[in-house]
């Protein structure tokens, strides 16, 4: 099992190097690995657009608009994160901005063939404007890479500075 454990690990696009040589939290997991989420995301969006209508709420003009842009938004960045992980920064905001410009594409090709929609090149630039963005801010904005990089979820064993500080004073008193 190991083996093919071992096998599975993908080696970066045969862009470079790799960036970051020594293992932090993200790069501990097997390379695969970083991809299921934007690759889950994709499907997301490909579910949705193979609907024959969507409920939107009254009232709120360009609410597909805005739907294209936030939804292809995220799947940018979900990209350029799982791809920084082996390549600069610049380089993996590129290829996340053309996958995700591209993938914006070719959802649009298919709503061409799904029962009450239709291919909009409006779509199209609300999907590349959106990814434009995301991975513009990510790339740019260190306060909101840190943002988004900061775990939501403390893992088990891991503590906090406080924690480890009142863990050291007890431990002290006891010496």
């Amino acid at each position: 099992m190991l083996n093919f454990v071992a096998w599975l690990r993908l080696p970066p696009f045969g862009f470079g190097a790799a960036v970051k040589s020594t293992p932090t939290a993200t790069t501990r997991h097997r390379s695969w690995t970083r991809f299921v989420v934007p690759v889950g995301w994709m499907l997301a969006i490909y579910i949705a657009s193979d609907q024959p209508r969507l409920p939107s709420p009254p009232g709120v003009p360009h609410v597909d608009k805005i739907a294209h842009f936030c939804a292809y938004g995220l799947l940018a960045t979900l990209w350029v994160r799982a791809l920084a992980v082996r390549w600069p920064l610049g380089r993996a905001a590129l290829f996340a901005w053309i996958v995700t410009a591209a993938y914006g594409a070719t959802d649009e090709f298919h709503q061409a063939y799904v029962p009450g929609r239709s291919l909009e090149l409006a779509d199209w630039l609300a999907d590349s404007s959106g990814a434009a963005t995301a991975v513009l801010l990510f790339t740019v904005w260190p306060a909101w890479r840190a943002l988004l990089e900061h775990p939501l979820v403390r893992r088990r064993g891991a503590s906090s500075s406080t924690e480890t500080a009142a863990a050291a004073a007890a431990r002290d008193s006891h010496s």
